[in-house]
């Protein structure tokens, strides 16, 4: 089992936080644009971390071998796993992973220079975790010093989503209103589109 650093944004968790893709390297070829992603394998764990916002949402596990979506209602042709919630959290708040990285007690095995931390994860879907990284990610969970509230996020588009994204109607958060915000525009999406039901396969 590996475990992988997995670059994406609060938009795309707002929309499928059951999901985690890459874009096709070329239209109808069933290959992610970053070649690194087709290694992570069912029963993996991925850290969700959301770039722009520099936050992670939580602990998943891959549960499905990666498959073609070709037509999603908020994505355009991409490849993606599903996965599932282990750990995340206290409820109404993120890692805030900035303030991790940057706190002088914490190192970083993929960030040989942690002051341009940043620059490691540019042009990156995904990263493989030593264990060390990883358990300090985990662990900071539970230190209300690395917490952020939901409240203080504007969930935006990013560069991603203006490439790949489908344009939809999205939240327009105030300060404070993000949970809530998001919850009616999924409720909005549902009635327009019916209520996305993932077919996992799993091997019983």
């Amino acid at each position: 089992m590996n475990r992988w650093f997995v670059v994406h944004d609060l938009l795309a968790y707002s929309q499928h936080s059951d999901m985690i893709g890459n874009v096709v390297k070329v239209s109808g070829v069933r290959q992610p644009r970053f070649s690194t992603f087709s290694e992570i394998k069912k029963g993996d764990l991925v850290v969700y971390y959301a770039t722009k916002d520099s936050v992670v949402t939580g602990i998943f596990q891959v549960v499905s071998d990666i498959e073609y979506l070709p037509n999603d209602k908020h994505w355009k042709e991409i490849m993606v796993y599903r996965i599932e919630s282990m750990e995340t959290p206290p409820q109404g708040s993120y890692l805030d992973f900035r303030k991790l990285v940057n706190d002088p007690k914490t190192s970083f095995d993929m960030f040989p220079n942690k002051s341009k931390w940043g620059i490691y994860l540019q042009g990156k879907t995904c990263k493989l975790l030593t264990e060390r990284d990883y358990l300090t990610i985990k662990n900071a969970f539970t230190k209300k010093e690395y917490l952020k509230s939901a409240k203080e996020i504007r969930v935006t588009p990013t560069k991603w989503h203006k490439e790949y994204g489908k344009k939809t109607s999205r939240p327009r958060v105030k300060a404070g209103r993000h949970q809530e915000a998001i919850e009616k525009w999924k409720f909005e999406e549902e009635k327009k589109f019916g209520l996305f039901k993932p077919d996992i396969k799993t091997n019983t």
